[in-house]
């Protein structure tokens, strides 16, 4: 005769048992029920196998938040510098020393 004990509530579970026990998504009717969507970790190499790829995912995405910064902050660089000076090329030339020469180059 097998006694089964009752499940425990998560604070009463060891970290073992709270790691294989883990699980992302939706299981309305138990792991393998109809409309159940997502990982269930339910044994420890399920659990190692879910935390490495869960840790490459991890590393990968700070690469794309990264860039995306990166990219946010050329984009406000560019956006809020200080506009050309329309009258730059005028005041080059009454800059330099001399008479003053045609301001339009030759046609």
């Amino acid at each position: 005769m097998s006694v089964r004990r009752p499940r425990p509530a998560f604070s009463e579970l060891s970290v073992t048992e709270f790691l294989t026990l883990s699980r992302v998504g939706y299981f309305p009717h138990g792991p393998h029920g109809p409309g159940a969507w997502g990982l269930y970790v339910d044994t420890m190499p399920r659990a190692l196998l879910a935390a490495a790829i869960f840790l490459a995912a991890f590393l990968l995405f700070n690469y794309v938040l990264v860039l995306t910064a990166r990219a946010h902050a050329q984009i406000a660089r560019a956006m809020l510098r200080a506009p050309a000076d329309p009258l730059a090329p005028v005041k080059e030339v009454l800059t330099r020393p001399g008479p003053l020469g045609p301001l339009h180059a030759a046609r």
